[in-house]
């Protein structure tokens, strides 16, 4: 009995010594690793349709928008036929960034062209908005629930505020309004 006592308070020992040195804080992860909220965006190279780039942490200071779409998704089309007009109505309000991204092309590849960019831009009427793509899913792709379209609002600091995943309907479009507004 008392082997069997003393080697429970050991065990006992290790699982507290293994939850005292963790600090929970994963704020620091790599692209690819997958995020949450709380966490901070990770520093990633978009390329638009024109082969021009940028990086999530350009706009630092700003509310940020990323939109996690895919080619072939209805509920992403839905929701960048929408997109200009949330663009223009929150740029209205606050100082605000937005990213229409896509992780996969019409044909599921993961690596989104430029033209396909373009036409998603063209189909879609956005004149002011850009499209976006890491190139291969090793950035926006951990923001994927499997029920796309993902928005990801961030606050001023690159922190992940909220996860909205829910589709795309009027419902949706007014919780991201919401937490944009709620920053």
């Amino acid at each position: 009995m008392k082997i069997w006592t003393a080697w429970m308070v050991m065990l006992a020992g290790v699982l507290l010594m293994g939850c005292l040195t963790d600090d929970g804080d994963d704020d620091d992860l790599a692209p690819g690793e997958g995020y949450e909220i709380g966490d901070t965006l990770p520093t990633c190279t978009l390329t638009n349709q024109d082969g021009g780039t940028t990086s999530t942490h350009d706009a630092e200071g700003d509310r940020i928008l990323l939109t996690v779409g895919a080619g072939w998704c209805e509920p992403c089309a839905d929701s960048a036929a929408d997109a200009e007009a949330l663009y223009a109505e929150m740029s209205d309000l606050f100082s605000f960034t937005m990213y229409e991204t896509l992780i996969q092309d019409a044909a599921y590849t993961d690596d989104v062209s430029a033209e396909e960019l373009q036409a998603w831009k063209d189909d879609h009427g956005l004149t002011t908005l850009d499209v976006w793509t890491d190139g291969a899913e090793t950035c926006i792709d951990p923001f994927s629930t499997g029920n796309l379209p993902v928005f990801v609002i961030v606050d001023e600091t690159l922190v992940i505020q909220d996860l909205i995943a829910n589709g795309y309907n009027a419902t949706v479009e007014g919780q991201v309004k919401d937490a944009l507004e709620g920053l």
